[in-house]
């Protein structure tokens, strides 16, 4: 009778073994997850298996961990795996952890600038200064346009004859283009 019971708790340590190490062997983390919830279903496991005395190599535990990870950590997992000494189980913990702290403070900052430079479209989207133009622009009555630096009615600020630089400019014009004499009106 013991026999066969030894046999039988041997056979269920047997299948209890090999299903907790396809387990971790299979654990990956989703987005939604974070490093704490996949390292402790992991140690979990590894407590389920120290309990009928299986002994994981640190080094195949750090490996199935890393594998275990979603695949925007791809590069932080190749930088692990290139290290020169090997990583404990709790150092790699440690170290996913910070690694976690950064990607969510980056991905804070790069959310903030994509927050920012959507808001700023929107605003622009408002006025509607992004729009196509549609055929030829409507002249503008400049009647109706009162200058910001004489504010006289008739110009706009960049064409008002009191400005220093556009009387440079009509100096330049003048110099470079000569016109002749003045043309007769046929009323006259």
């Amino acid at each position: 009778m013991y026999k066969a019971l030894s046999k039988l708790f041997a056979i269920n340590t047997l299948s209890q073994i090999s299903s907790l190490r396809n387990e971790i062997r299979t654990m990956k983390m989703t987005k939604e997850d974070i490093v704490a919830s996949l390292f402790v279903r992991i140690a979990i496991i590894i407590d389920e298996l120290h309990a009928i005395d299986e002994i994981l190599l640190e080094k195949d535990l750090v490996i199935t961990t890393l594998l275990g990870l979603p695949t925007y950590w791809c590069a932080f997992s190749s930088s692990i795996n290139s290290w020169k000494e090997n990583l404990t189980f709790k150092q790699l913990w440690n170290a996913c952890s910070q690694e976690e702290v950064r990607i969510s403070l980056v991905g804070n900052e790069e959310n903030k600038e994509e927050k920012f430079s959507n808001a700023y479209f929107a605003h622009y989207k408002k006025k509607e200064t992004f729009k196509k133009c549609e055929g030829p622009r409507s002249k503008v009555d400049l009647s109706k346009i009162e200058c910001y630096n004489c504010h006289k009615m008739g110009h706009y600020r960049s064409n008002c004859p009191k400005n220093l630089r556009n009387k440079k400019r009509e100096r330049e014009h003048a110099n470079v283009v000569d016109e002749g004499p003045p043309k007769k009106n046929k009323m006259e």
